[in-house]
């Protein structure tokens, strides 16, 4: 694996934490960190008995160490007492026994049922097939704002074997990336300029055209 572009990957994950906090960018950060230890372990390995400690301390001090933040614990709120209220007028108590019988109302007038409201039958002439359409456009909306769903088997075997070295593992960290970016501009700047994809190349446009399908869905 190439480890410039490890890297790079480390890079674009950093930038979107720099921007936001976000679990999936820590979570692949994490992972491409350990694998850049192996990646260098492996190529070190060879002149390991001429590794010295200090070579060890300078390369974990070149490697970000992320913390999970402690979880605060809740304050408990103290519990207040009810005050006793005071209570007037205890002599007037002994006349509530004193109350004469109140006599029901015989000309309350009783509510009338509610007639359920008759509703319309569906009109004959419905154009179903425009209410086809509409769902068909709800359902291709839903998959382009899920840019996981915006491959097709065939474009992730193409896009994997031309532009991640065939390696489905990094196409598929890549796509994750994406879905936690928070713009289009974003996502461009990683590309074109972290990882130096060539605009002007057939399949490069392709994927980013999908890029921009999947950030015009969510509006």
């Amino acid at each position: 694996m190439d480890l410039l572009k490890l890297v790079l990957e480390i890079e674009g994950c950093l930038r979107v934490l720099q921007a936001r906090d976000d679990e999936a960018a820590k979570t692949l950060l994490l992972e491409k960190i350990d694998l850049l230890k192996s990646e260098a372990d492996a190529l070190y390995a060879p002149c390991a008995q001429e590794f010295t400690p200090q070579m060890q301390e300078a390369i974990d001090m070149m490697i970000p160490q992320i913390e999970p933040e402690p979880t605060p614990e809740p304050e408990p709120q103290p519990q207040s007492e009810p005050e006793p209220q005071p209570v007037d007028n205890i002599d007037n108590l002994d006349t509530i026994d004193n109350i004469d019988h109140v006599e029901p109302i015989d000309n309350a007038e009783t509510p009338k049922p509610i007639e359920p409201t008759p509703q319309s039958a569906p009109a004959d002439n419905l154009d179903k097939s425009s209410t086809t359409i509409r769902i068909e456009d709800v359902i291709s909306n839903r998959e382009l704002s899920d840019f996981t769903k915006a491959f097709t088997i065939n474009d992730k075997f193409r896009f994997s074997r031309e532009l991640f070295g065939n390696s489905q593992v990094q196409f598929t960290e890549t796509v994750n990336l994406v879905s936690a970016m928070e713009s289009l501009d974003e996502a461009y700047d990683y590309f074109l300029n972290d990882l130096g994809w060539d605009a002007d190349n057939e399949t490069v446009s392709e994927f980013l055209g999908l890029v921009a399908n999947h950030f015009n869905a969510l509006g």
